[in-house]
């Protein structure tokens, strides 16, 4: 039989899943020979052998590849022989001439490993390290690519004979994986005191202690894969009180870690879906409703809240803490300050105030990147992301067009960064609040370490109207630097998301963003393409009272939106202070110097404040959160609604309804009922708008972006009544719906006026 040689090159995610061990194993099963390695581009393949057998290859390739493997694109060219070896191999990587290899997110311990760190037989028996090319840490990992141990965090760790073996072992599940490590020669763990000193324990004993610890009530920062964690008792209420204060955390709710999927059910209604969710190799806190039971177990964790964030264990050391334990839930909260950056040394969470603990389990295996906890949304439609964090990036979002060189620097709030290359956008992971000189340091250096990974050098960078976002300066004074606005930038993302290059309706609803004519917009209904936008409807604008000020106390936005109109002021807001109110009513009639704002998000705050679900704000978005928490899904009726006409564009009346809420309010009627009425009533109001933009312009495409569409109930809601009015909807599906998809929209909108010579 004739023998033939080709050349394969793959690209996607490719690199630490265990995927040039798979090539090999194939290859060698079949009896072809030659070599596989990565390079900065993916990995490259010489095989020999028959051509039916190669063939045989390609197709085990394509449809049996690793499960963290994700192929992009399989390249494939005849090549004159090449046999130099007598079975295949994999040889040290080589670089490219530009990195495009998609980085392997970090991923949740898989069940194998799990099974020789339970079983007191192995080798690796309660190693809080086990890893394999299934599972264990990537992109937390990484200097530098090719995907190799000396570009990686475990370069520090030498591996022991044993180890070396199985890394060599073509028919090692450990074959080339990068992180291999054992008791004797991986990372170790340390216990230490709130101060940071050592704290002695017998040999392997840390994490008893600390299961012990925990089980008395005490708080243990715990380092993960991504940054230090602060555990503690999800059921006591005490303990839970004392990690507010001492977190500054108010009211926000904290997320869970519970043992399993059956101590899941205790405190969440779990679908096939949820379980699902939970399962995922990504390992996210996942957003479930609550059972009856839930607050009564956990009263202090989400209050007021109808949902609960409820992820598995992922690291083996997570496992580890919950096995045997007296508990079967923990609460797993970041121990990093609010809007800081995640702490990921000892140093820093050590030297830090806010860092509140009694004990220190941590290891002495570096974490490169910071990494925080994904977050997710089960909805009708799919999942929405709340938060991209560990296990969902690194990942890339194609492009319609190229976008080389291109920077986005996101906005002021739930920032991320956005690198163009070539035909695709590499997204980072959640970044925080910019005000905070720590994120605004962390980004510069994560934006340093991705153009090196991705050896891309930046030609343009794209950032916010508003003077409070990153300063493209920071980076490179010398190149040019675009201004984009806030919500135009939410449209191009989703647009870019779904591969639409037209003119469509775009839908963006959330609190805040700077607009054109300096006034705070958010409920923003455009004509927009990558180029521009037309602004068609919208809210009729309020003053803020006291400005900021108006944000943390929604009752000042209930008053500016309803007072002077068919109620008496008094009676507007019952529960607030006579005087307050004196004082607020003057300095309304003085509003001159107040900003104005037509942010969606406001009008939430307003009817939340109004029946009482929530009269300060002590996180962002609380009002919003707790009144969809309140709202009875059954409910299909809604308040009317007023849409007026301006100057060439349609002006939403939220007075009208909030006129509504208070007549059923002061009728009695319970808050569940006038929650949904209320959603319904935004649903309304938005499909009449678009319905007739959608009729003037003659589009019927819909893209829906902004924080406001992290709400469930509003989100299916709007959905199935566009549907229903035979307009094609287009919603995130990689990206959040918040503010972290700002940044790829900038870059999409540069690129597009760049091309178009506008720049």
């Amino acid at each position: 039989m004739t023998l033939i040689s080709r050349s394969i090159t793959i690209t996607g995610t490719v690199q630490g899943v265990g995927f040039r061990p798979f090539v090999t194993r194939v290859a060698r099963s079949l009896g072809l020979t030659g070599t596989v390695g990565n390079t900065q581009n993916g990995v490259h393949i010489i095989v020999n052998g028959p051509e039916p057998v190669i063939e045989t290859f390609i197709t085990a390739i394509r449809e049996q590849s690793p499960p963290l493997a994700c192929i992009d694109l399989i390249q494939i060219s005849p090549i004159e022989s090449s046999v130099s070896s007598e079975k295949f191999s994999i040889i040290d990587s080589k670089a490219g001439e530009k990195p495009t290899v998609e980085i392997t997110p970090d991923t949740a311990v898989c069940r194998k490993c799990l099974q020789e760190m339970n079983s007191a037989d192995d080798r690796r028996f309660a190693h809080p390290f086990i890893n394999c090319t299934e599972c264990g840490p990537r992109y937390s990992i990484i200097h530098s690519i090719p995907y190799d141990r000396h570009n990686t965090a475990m370069k520090e760790f030498s591996m022991c004979p044993e180890c070396g073996a199985e890394y060599s072992d073509q028919i090692s599940r450990r074959f080339h994986a990068q992180p291999v490590c054992c008791p004797s020669c991986g990372p170790k763990l340390k216990f230490l005191d709130n101060k940071g000193n050592g704290i002695g324990t017998d040999s392997g004993g840390e994490i008893e202690t600390v299961k012990r610890m925990l089980a008395e009530g005490n708080i243990v920062a715990v380092k993960g894969i991504g940054g230090f964690h602060l555990a503690c008792l999800a059921t006591r209420v005490d303990v839970v009180h004392r990690l507010r204060e001492s977190k500054l955390r108010g009211e926000k709710p904290f997320a869970c870690m519970i043992r399993d999927l059956e101590s899941a059910e205790q405190y969440a209604v779990l679908t096939s879906s949820d379980r699902e969710l939970l399962s995922d190799p990504r390992a996210p806190v996942v957003l479930l409703q609550k059972t009856k039971e839930c607050d009564q177990l956990i009263p202090m964790i989400a209050p007021g809240l109808s949902t609960i964030g409820l992820m598995l264990p992922y690291t083996p050391v997570h496992h580890l803490l919950f096995k045997n334990a007296p508990y079967d839930c923990l609460v797993m909260t970041s121990a990093n300050a609010q809007g800081e950056p995640m702490y990921i040394d000892d140093h820093e969470l050590i030297n830090n105030r806010d860092a509140f603990c009694d004990a220190i389990l941590t290891h002495d295996r570096p974490i490169v990147v910071r990494l925080d906890d994904s977050i997710v949304r089960p909805v009708d439609s799919g999942t929405v992301i709340m938060r991209r964090g560990r296990g969902y990036v690194p990942s890339s979002v194609k492009t319609p067009f190229p976008v080389d060189g291109i920077i986005g620097l996101g906005a002021q709030m739930k920032n991320s960064l956005s690198v163009g290359q070539n035909k695709s956008c590499f997204v980072s992971e959640y970044m925080g609040t910019t005000d905070s000189v720590a994120v605004v340091d962390e980004c510069v250096k994560t934006l340093k370490r991705i153009l090196g990974i991705l050896q891309v050098k930046p030609r343009l960078f794209a950032n916010d109207l508003h003077p409070s976002g990153i300063d493209s300066q920071l980076f490179d004074a010398d190149l040019p630097a675009v201004k984009v606005q806030h919500h135009h930038a939410h449209a191009a993302a989703c647009m870019g998301e779904n591969a639409l290059n037209e003119t469509v309706i775009s839908v963006i609803y959330d609190g805040t963003g700077l607009g054109d004519d300096g006034t705070l917009w958010g409920s923003e209904i455009f004509l927009s393409n990558y180029l521009s936008y037309k602004r068609m409807a919208h809210l009729q604008p309020i003053s803020l009272i006291g400005n900021d000020a108006a944000i943390e106390n929604p009752g000042r936005i209930a008053l500016a939106m309803c007072a002077n109109g068919d109620y008496d002021n008094d009676k507007i807001i019952p529960w607030m202070d006579f005087n307050e109110r004196s004082i607020l009513l003057s300095l309304l009639e003085k509003s001159t110097f107040m900003t104005k704002a037509t942010g969606m998000g406001r009008l939430f705050d307003a009817c939340a404040a109004l029946i009482g679900v929530c009269k300060k704000r002590t996180y962002e978005g609380q009002p919003a959160i707790e009144l969809e928490g309140c709202a009875d899904p059954l409910i299909k009726e809604y308040y009317p609604f007023t849409v007026n006409t301006g100057d060439d564009k349609l002006l939403m009346d939220g007075r009208s309804i909030l006129y509504s809420v208070i007549e059923d309010r002061d009728r009695g009627i319970d808050s569940s009922v006038i929650s949904a009425r209320f959603h319904n009533a935004i649903v309304e109001m938005t499909v009449k708008c678009v319905s007739v933009v959608s009729e003037q312009a003659g589009v019927d495409r819909v893209v829906l972006s902004g924080g406001c569409f992290g709400n469930r109930l509003l989100l299916e809601r709007m959905v199935e009544r566009l549907r229903n009015e035979k307009i094609k909807v287009y919603l995130h599906k990689r990206l959040p719906p918040g503010d972290e998809n700002v940044s790829f929209g900038q870059v999409l909108i540069a690129a597009a006026r760049e091309k178009e010579g506008l720049i």
